[in-house]
């Protein structure tokens, strides 16, 4: 329960720092209240939208801004969607739409405008802010991190193609690529990039491992083994220790041909593990990769 509270509040968060249509309805909500109350920009009266529409909305707004109310609607959902997506409930689209429409009437009708030049110009800006506004999720700085880390994964994916064994001067990049023969078994983020661009490699289980939210309306499971190699990486990744060196034995036995361990991971853990494998250590652009022998 507190993880799925940090997890709403961190995304109210994040939605505010990268995309302001969120605040832009709240000020929009507001506006129409005070246009319901007969306080519009021209002093002209005018009947608001619909009160239903205008409750439901700002009653969904306020319960998706409390993380704790938040938690109870992604509950509702099963609890595998990202916060972002409990704002799905909040017409936030039709309320922007038509409560920017009316006080953008109610501007062009107001004294403060009384030529067209500065209607044109309020008009301009006004569409400025809804543009400059982004999106209802913030998510640029986690997708430029992801990049830089697939480009990180890439190098690294591109050196151990070209270190396989089946390698070829002559063989062209499509054919070695396919020819590489190479099974990756590592952090999440090495699998995820391998599942995106790499179909020809195979990995040690998919990327709905850690991704519960693509298991939504699936029924398949992992089994123990898979399971087990998931929570040995995940000790790596997580607390930066690599002891259970025994999982070695169970990569080898699934077809596993590469081992990639974070750079943070203890050294005597990852010298330990190689000596277990009878394999030698490399350090490729911040990883550590171990080359395990065949299965037979």
């Amino acid at each position: 329960m507190w993880e799925l509270i940090n997890n709403a509040r961190e995304g109210f968060l994040s939605m505010h720092t990268g995309g302001k249509y969120t605040g832009l309805l709240l000020v929009i909500l507001v506006y129409l209240w005070c246009r319901k109350c007969g306080h519009t920009l021209s002093g002209k009266k005018y009947a608001g939208p619909e009160k239903g529409l205008m409750v439901y909305t700002t009653l969904m707004a306020v319960i998706c801004s409390i993380p704790v109310t938040a938690v109870l609607l992604m509950k509702y959902q099963t609890a595998f969607y990202d916060y972002t997506w409990v704002w799905a409930v909040v017409p936030a689209t039709i309320m922007l739409a038509y409560g920017g429409t009316l006080l953008l009437e109610d501007a062009m009708d107001s004294e403060a405008l009384k030529t067209t030049r500065s209607k044109v110009l309020f008009a301009a800006a006004f569409i400025a802010v809804f543009i400059l506004a982004g999106g209802m999720g913030g998510r640029e700085q986690e997708m430029a991190l992801k990049k830089a880390e697939y480009q990180t994964t890439e190098r690294l994916l591109n050196v151990l193609i070209q270190e396989s064994d089946l390698k070829g001067d002559d063989v062209s990049a499509d054919a070695e690529r396919e020819a590489a023969g190479l099974c990756i078994w590592g952090p999440t983020m090495v699998m995820e990039y391998v599942r995106m661009i790499e179909p020809d490699m195979q990995v040690a289980y998919g990327r709905n491992m850690w991704d519960i939210s693509l298991n939504a309306f699936s029924y398949d499971v992992y089994g123990e083994e898979e399971m087990r190699l998931y929570e040995a990486m995940s000790e790596a990744q997580n607390r930066a220790r690599f002891s259970d060196i025994e999982m070695l034995k169970l990569a080898v036995d699934r077809g596993i041909s590469h081992v990639v361990l974070p750079g943070y991971v203890l050294q005597a853990d990852v010298e330990a593990a190689a000596d277990y494998a009878g394999s030698s250590i490399r350090q490729v652009e911040g990883y550590y990769v171990l080359a395990l022998p065949d299965k037979n």
